[in-house]
């Protein structure tokens, strides 16, 4: 049983970490203030050179120091977490830095007004350091279960602080012991914060601060999928180690914002908008992801995208959500950039990202993904029923499995689902869905981008663009020819080249390089139902590959309103001269590539 802690710490006597350190001092402290209590919440606003104020949550947490190194204005939160800066003016990019009592916890660059930051944001989007220093909070200010909705740092001591903070003491690996002076003792590690009665812990309470899973559903069903969607709310439920948030467009015409309630067993209505909203949007996307992150921490994360996809096919429809008022595509790239604009943001990786939706396994949006997500890709290379997942695997949940476990239970449920539907089989030629570990990804993308670059310096592969082409055709294609399998293009590819009398140094690079997207075929984990056509092969990737010539490549920056990333492989521009036996005349190909 978990023993109840005082709330009221006397003055810590001791701190010491393993890896040494020296001791500095606490800014100076120019008239300590503490805004007023039970103030107005309003939303962010544009940060000023007259004043700051801002939120700082793990719980909410009052009596948390706030400074400004560059004067030495010191702040203190109140009840409801806030701080208020009114005489040291911040420019953007600036840090504010956090101290319990005098241990210096970690710092934050200032980026806006109204700001609401937590311990992960601290720990610069690293989960797990920022789940420890939320769980140190607690922990100090004598709450135990990790569970408390206000926590007050107001009368906690430490006699020295560290030069170091504690956040960069955890990332480094170091532990910490810290003794109050009431005979207990909080030894924090990189993964864990326990309150022991000895200086050894051996017999220490382990505290928790969040959960040990986020799964964020992101529903952009204004659409034909909406009542699916809205079906889905039904099935989405998560154990007690575990939140969930659900955001749903819906088509007619509002929006909602739910999370699930624990005591109830069922998902309570956070905010409900009566205007249009473009889901979209990568923006909107932005938005949702990061008010989910801030209200939930978590050790993981797991995202899903629930709406129309495709990957990528011969029209410009490269996208992983489908709006249809106002009428807008979520572009691959769009997506990609709301990834990196959450991780510049201080905001941690998605050890996981999910696409219920149709032909998300493209080597295209694999690529686009590859450096915005933490652990691994679930997608269909195919078509998906408009039923979408099973989403009963989130029971799993329970016995916090690794990402790679869960990624695992969402492709068995998917298996098991639509194995147990023979009619709905009958209909359908393919229905596939795969995990794609990043392991598997970036080795895979690495090789096409090798083999790509090898490809177009070799004379003699250059010399047989045509021929290579005209041989490849039989590879395993979708209905409009344009999207095939991957590896049966490798393999196809790799047994038609005539190794022997490719010599020139580039054909050795082309070999190796497609040796090495070979070697990584079995990474993947996956579910195929072969239906009553031949058509994409075993659930692994599809790639671009159209028969013909006459297809836009988009080979467009940003700026002129469409951008293909996966044009930093080469592989476009490769096919291009596949297409055209070399001769390249299309006007795009000038395009910048990055």
């Amino acid at each position: 049983m978990r023993k109840a802690l005082m709330t009221a710490l006397v003055s810590m006597v001791m701190f010491s970490c393993g890896g040494g350190g020296g001791w500095g001092s606490l800014p100076v402290q120019n008239e300590l203030q503490s805004p007023q209590e039970n103030p107005q919440v309003s939303g962010d606003t544009p940060l000023t050179a007259e004043n700051l104020t801002g939120y700082f949550e793990a719980s909410k947490v009052k009596g948390l120091t706030v400074c400004a190194p560059a004067t030495g204005e010191c702040v203190q939160t109140n009840g409801e977490g806030k701080f208020e800066f009114k005489r040291t003016p911040f420019k953007e990019g600036e840090k504010v830095e956090f101290y319990a009592g005098r241990l210096f916890i970690g710092d934050v660059e200032v980026r806006k007004n109204g700001e609401r930051l937590n311990p992960i944001l601290v720990a610069e989007g690293d989960a797990e350091t920022g789940v420890e220093l939320g769980a140190l909070l607690h922990a100090l200010a004598g709450d135990e279960t990790g569970n408390a909705e206000v926590i007050d740092l107001s009368k906690v001591e430490v006699e020295v602080n560290l030069s170091e903070s504690v956040e960069k003491l955890l990332k480094e690996g170091k532990s910490c012991l810290i003794k109050t002076g009431d005979g207990r003792f909080i030894k924090m590690e990189k993964t864990k914060v326990e309150v022991c009665r000895d200086e050894d812990c051996t017999e220490g309470e382990e505290v928790k601060w969040g959960k040990d899973w986020l799964v964020i559903y992101y529903g952009a069903g204004d659409n034909d999928l909406s009542s699916y969607i809205e079906a889905d709310e039904g099935t989405l439920k998560v154990p007690e180690n575990a939140d969930l948030v659900i955001f749903n467009d819906s088509r007619d015409g509002t929006y909602s914002i739910l999370e699930y309630d624990h005591k109830s067993g069922s998902l309570v209505e956070v905010e409900r908008g009566e205007e249009e909203v473009n889901s979209a949007s990568g923006k909107t996307l932005e938005k949702v992801l990061a008010d989910a992150i801030k209200r939930h921490p978590a050790e993981h994360y797991f995202l899903i995208i629930s709406s129309h996809g495709d990957g990528v096919r011969a029209l410009p429809v490269r996208f992983v959500a489908y709006d249809s008022n106002p009428e807008g595509t979520l572009f691959n790239y769009e997506f990609s950039k709301a990834l990196k604009g959450l991780t510049e943001n201080g905001f941690p990786k998605f050890n996981l990202i999910g696409f219920d939706e149709c032909m998300a396994g493209s080597s295209e949006l694999l690529y686009a993904v590859k450096d915005y997500v933490k652990d691994g890709v679930i997608a269909s290379e195919y078509t998906e029923p408009a039923y979408g997942w099973d989403y009963s695997f989130l029971s799993v949940l329970s016995k916090n499995p690794s990402p790679e476990e869960l990624a695992k239970a969402a492709v068995d449920a998917y298996g098991k689902y639509y194995s147990s539907m023979n009619l709905l089989l009958d209909r359908f030629s393919n229905i596939t869905l795969a995990y794609y570990p990043v392991e598997f990804i970036k080795t895979y993308t690495e090789g096409v981008k090798e083999f790509s670059q090898a490809a177009l310096n070799s004379s003699y592969l250059m010399s047989k663009v045509g021929e290579i082409r005209s041989t490849l055709i039989p590879v395993e294609t979708y209905d409009d020819y344009s999207r095939v399998d991957a590896y049966d293009l490798w393999q196809k590819l790799y047994d038609t080249v005539n190794w022997k009398e490719c010599t020139d140094r580039y054909c050795r690079k082309a070999k190796e390089a497609l040796e090495k997207i070979l070697s990584v075929k079995n990474l993947p984990y996956t579910y195929h139902h072969k239906g009553y056509s031949d058509g994409l092969g075993e659930g692994l990737p599809s790639i671009f590959f159209p028969y013909t010539d006459g297809y836009d490549f988009y080979f467009l920056t940003e700026e002129e309103g469409y951008y293909n990333p996966f044009v930093q492989t080469y592989w476009p521009i490769l096919v291009l001269k596949m297409l055209t036996e070399g001769v390249i005349n299309a006007p795009q190909y000038n395009k910048s590539i990055r």
